[in-house]
C-alpha cells in the first residue's frame, strides 16, 4: 500500500510536468520583436510630443521677447523731445541722431523718465538704440549731460536677428536713411539736407529680419513732447 501510494505520486507528478510548456524560442523572438516595435513607435510618438512642446515655448518666448522690445522703443518714440545734450568730452551733440555712425543706431532724449523715488532729477533721459552682432541693444544714460566717466545702461531688446535698418520720413514725405537735427551755428548758413532736418521726422520706419520668421516692418509716427527742460545746453 504505502508502495502504490509512492508510485501514484510519482505518477501524478510526472502528468503535471507534461502540461507545463514553455515558450520556444521562435514564439520569444515574435513577442520581442513585436515589444521592441511598440516601443520604438511610443518612443517615436512621445519624441514628437516634447519637440513640438520645445518648438512651441521657444516661440512664444521670442514672440513675448519681440513684444516687449518694439513697446520699449515705441514708448520712447512717444515721448521724445527736442534736447541736445553734452557727450563726456563737452562737445554738444543733436537732438536727434539717427544712422550716421552706424546702420541701425538712432540716438535722441525723450521725457517720461520713471521716478517712483521722487528724486529730484530732471525726468528727461539720452538713449541711444544700437545694432550689432545680430543683437539690437538700448542704452541709456542716468544724466543728459554726461561726464568722462559716464557709463550707459545697456539693455539687450532682441537677439539672433539677421538685419536691422532704419528710415525717417521728413517733411516732403520722402524717406531717407540719415537724420540729424542741426545746431544751427550762427556763423554759417544750412545746407538744404539741414534745413530739411530742423525738426525730427515725421515718422520712423523699423524692419526687422528674423531668424525663422522673416522680415517684419513697422512705422512709428512721431510728436513732439512740450517739456521745460527743451532747452540748449
Amino acid at each position: 500500500m504505502p508502495i502504490f501510494l509512492e508510485e501514484n505520486r510519482v505518477i501524478k507528478r510526472e502528468n503535471w510536468s507534461d502540461h507545463q510548456q514553455g515558450f520556444t524560442l521562435l514564439e520569444l523572438l515574435i513577442a520581442l520583436s513585436i515589444f521592441s516595435l511598440i516601443s520604438l513607435i511610443s518612443f517615436g510618438g512621445l519624441k514628437t510630443v516634447l519637440n513640438g512642446q520645445a518648438s512651441g515655448e521657444k516661440v512664444v518666448d521670442q514672440l513675448a521677447e519681440l513684444e516687449m522690445a518694439i513697446s520699449i522703443f515705441e514708448r520712447d518714440l512717444l515721448q521724445i523731445v527736442k534736447r541736445p545734450v553734452r557727450d563726456s568730452y563737452g562737445d554738444v551733440r543733436s537732438a536727434f541722431i539717427g544712422n550716421l555712425e552706424q546702420s541701425g543706431m538712432l540716438e535722441f532724449t525723450h521725457t517720461g523718465r520713471a521716478n517712483p523715488l521722487k528724486l529730484n532729477r530732471s525726468a528727461l533721459q539720452r538713449v541711444r538704440y544700437e545694432y550689432n552682432d545680430k543683437e539690437w541693444t538700448r542704452k541709456s544714460w542716468s544724466l543728459l549731460d554726461r561726464a568722462q566717466n559716464s557709463k550707459p545702461q545697456q539693455q539687450r531688446l532682441l537677439s539672433q536677428l539677421e538685419h536691422l535698418t532704419v528710415r525717417f520720413l521728413g517733411g516732403r514725405q520722402e524717406w531717407t536713411v540719415e537724420w540729424e537735427m542741426p545746431l544751427t551755428p550762427a556763423d554759417r548758413e544750412l545746407t538744404e539736407i539741414e534745413k530739411a532736418q530742423l525738426n525730427l521726422p515725421l515718422a520712423i520706419e523699423l524692419t526687422l529680419d528674423i531668424a525663422e520668421w522673416g522680415r517684419m516692418r513697422r512705422v512709428f509716427p512721431l510728436r513732439i513732447v512740450n517739456n521745460s527742460d527743451e532747452i540748449e545746453p
